[in-house]
C-alpha cells in the first residue's frame, strides 16, 4: 500500500515490471522499479539530520539521492511519512512537518 497508494492496478503493473527485471522479486527490488527511498534509506537520512552537521546530513542525503537515483520531492515525501512515526515534543513536531510542507510546495 505504501508504493501503490492503495491502487491495485498500479501494484500489480509495478509487480509486473519488477518480475520482468529480474529472475525473483524482493522488496528492494520494487523500490528500486518503482524509484522510491528504501525504508532503510530514509531512517538512515532521518537519523542524519536529527543527529549529524549540516553538512553532514546535507552530504548523506545526496550521496543517496545520487547513488539510487532518487528525485529530492520523493525524498522529501518520505522523509515527511518517516517525521510522523517519530515521538517528538508537540512545537518540533509542527515546525518540521510546517517545513517540509512548504519545502515540498516549493519543489
Amino acid at each position: 500500500e505504501r508504493l501503490s497508494g492503495g491502487d491495485m492496478r498500479k501494484c500489480l503493473n509495478v509487480l509486473q515490471s519488477a518480475s520482468m527485471a529480474h529472475k525473483t522479486v524482493t522488496v528492494d527490488d520494487i523500490y528500486d522499479c518503482t524509484g522510491q527511498p528504501k525504508p532503510s534509506d530514509v531512517s538512515e537520512m532521518a537519523h542524519s539530520l536529527f543527529n549529524d552537521t549540516f553538512e553532514g546530513a546535507y552530504a548523506c542525503i545526496q550521496d543517496t539521492q545520487t547513488s539510487r537515483g532518487l528525485a529530492l520531492i520523493d525524498v522529501v515525501r518520505a522523509l515527511h511519512s518517516e517525521i510522523i512515526k517519530m515521538d517528538l515534543p508537540t512545537k518540533v513536531f509542527a515546525d518540521l512537518l510546517e517545513a517540509l510542507a512548504l519545502l515540498e510546495f516549493r519543489l
